[in-house]
């Protein structure tokens, strides 16, 4: 606690990249990122610098399993998002990822 009774954050500077299957549209990439970044809102993040999700050809080919088939391919939507949260919340961060 500070003099004025503020809490101190422990706020650290994070960056997430993500990769989002090529079959949907561009609309469709554009709500997944932002979903993404209502989390991190939701957390109490702010927000640095981005790079909404746009298709490209990705560096090698990447396997996903969908339906107990292995899927290859080698172009996604690409985006990142560059933000500051409290160190403490980022578990719960990763946690709304998963879901």
């Amino acid at each position: 606690m500070t003099e004025n009774n503020e809490t101190i954050v422990d706020s650290r500077v994070y960056e997430i990249s993500f990769i989002f299957d090529n079959k949907l549209d561009e609309g469709a990439a554009l709500e997944k990122g932002n979903a993404i970044k209502q989390s991190i809102a939701t957390l109490g993040g702010s927000f640095i610098s981005e790079e909404a999700p746009y298709i490209r050809e990705l560096a090698y080919e990447m396997t996903r399993v969908q339906n107990n088939v292995n899927v290859r391919f080698n172009v996604g939507y690409f985006g990142w998002i560059k933000f500051e949260l409290d160190g403490s919340k980022v578990k719960e961060f990763e946690k709304d990822l998963k879901l």
